[in-house]
């Protein structure tokens, strides 16, 4: 997915994009599926986000906040304490040479870190975006965090909370966004081609796992069906 959106990418963009978390920030934005998720440093955009965009749901949904200190410091501390130890930058920042170095290594960890662009596009700028990135492609997003959660010491204060927004509110919260002109206009800003160019690699992608899929149900058929007639 990086490799083909940094092929066609670079007639849609201003100015030049170097590095990789750069890059894969740029690509989460405008729609292309990444390891990273998408985080908010205002409760006003994250309530956009959660009412779904523009198009309020018909259930309930949650708002989740991080205590952002806290996650810091323990994935440091994770990432020092992992055998192997990774090599990791002193003090709580995680530069951006440090993710870009170790982000498509094969043994990494369960451990979820920030990752930080050196340029800022526009549409993580004004959604005051913040990007927080799971090392492993082999674990969930919810069971990395949720073994940084276990495998830590008695905290004195909440670092995880879950808000729930019941949808008799939605009205309210609506209206209130309104006033802010919180919307998806004023949310992303930006060339409308790379919308369409991230859907595009987006569904080539639904396209190959469907293949996948559908090879690996019959590879498992046809060796079902060859242990049959060895019997």
């Amino acid at each position: 997915m990086l490799h083909g959106f940094q092929r066609d990418a670079h007639e849609h963009l201003a100015l030049p994009v170097d590095s990789v978390v750069d890059w894969l920030a740029l690509m989460q934005h405008y729609g292309t599926p990444t390891r990273l998720l998408d985080w908010t440093r205002s409760p006003h955009v994250a309530l956009h986000f959660a009412l779904g965009n523009g198009q309020p749901p018909q259930t309930d949904v949650a708002i989740w906040a991080i205590d952002l200190e806290w996650f810091v410091q323990r994935s440091m501390k994770l990432l020092q304490s992992h055998q192997p130890p990774i090599p990791h930058p002193s003090g709580l920042e995680t530069d951006d040479s440090y993710v870009n170095r170790i982000i498509f290594a094969d043994d990494n960890p369960p451990i979820i870190v920030p990752a930080r662009p050196v340029r800022i596009n526009d549409r993580m700028k004004v959604q005051e975006g913040l990007l927080l990135l799971n090392l492993s492609d082999d674990y969930h997003f919810y069971f990395s965090l949720l073994m940084m959660l276990l495998n830590s010491s008695v905290v004195e204060r909440q670092v995880v909370s879950k808000l729930i927004i019941k949808k008799d509110k939605y009205p309210n919260f609506v209206e209130e966004l309104h006033k802010r002109d919180i919307d998806r206009s004023s949310l992303f800003p930006g060339p409308d081609e790379l919308d369409v160019f991230s859907e595009c690699l987006k569904k080539q992608l639904e396209r190959s796992l469907a293949e996948q899929i559908e090879a690996f149900g019959k590879s498992i058929v046809e060796q079902i069906e060859v242990r049959k007639r060895s019997s």
